[in-house]
């Protein structure tokens, strides 16, 4: 179980709330017997940006637009023998990302998507695992080594701050910027874009 970032009671937060939950809840999926998940982790990844868009000093466009990525590993079986280092047909890639709806103050949103992304990735899994042992059995004298190694979880706490940013303050600087390029001689047009960004990664 993946949990990279804590936060103390007093430092709630839905889209952990709900990543804790769903982690908790897909450490038990199980089917037919087979193997289970023994190590399971989510990324959820935030991040706003900024854009504008100027020509001969004057602003053309600003805006702002807001992102989240998920990302899931999963690995089924045990340390000594699981789904990954497996590259056959179908191989599912114990590594997975796709977008979120931007739902944080909405966590069963974010379950559901976190739900439905485990279950295919769990199927996947499965049966990864089992074309890599039936591909293993005809092979002879082949080193079995750990896939995985367990080690003591670490545990750390860091309080997020929101970046501050002044979008009416940049706006101003990209006009200043290409109003510079005003007194040159038989100039026609200039134009400039800028995009910065910021993320943020609970994990």
């Amino acid at each position: 179980m993946g949990a990279g970032l804590t936060l103390s009671a007093a430092q709630t937060d839905p889209v952990f709330d709900a990543m804790q939950a769903e982690l908790k809840r897909s450490m038990t999926l199980t089917l037919n017997q087979l193997d289970k998940p023994y190590y399971l982790s989510y990324t959820v990844d935030d991040e706003h940006t900024w854009s504008a868009s100027a020509t001969l000093g004057g602003l053309i466009s600003s805006g702002t637009n807001d992102f989240a990525f998920r990302g899931l590993r999963i690995r089924v079986g045990d340390y000594k023998f699981d789904n990954t280092n497996w590259t056959g047909a179908n191989a599912a890639d114990p590594l997975q990302s796709a977008e979120l709806p931007i739902e944080d103050e909405n966590p069963l949103v974010l379950r559901q998507y976190l739900w439905l992304a485990t279950d295919s990735a769990f199927k996947g899994s499965l049966q990864s695992i089992a074309r890599k042992r039936a591909a293993l059995r005809n092979v002879t004298g082949e080193r079995r080594t750990s896939r995985f190694r367990s080690r003591p979880a670490v545990r750390r706490d860091k309080r997020l701050h929101p970046v501050k940013f002044d979008a009416s303050g940049w706006n101003d600087r990209t006009r200043r910027i290409f109003r510079r390029f005003n007194g040159i001689p038989g100039l026609r047009n200039s134009a400039w874009n800028s995009a910065p960004s910021t993320p943020c990664i609970v994990s």
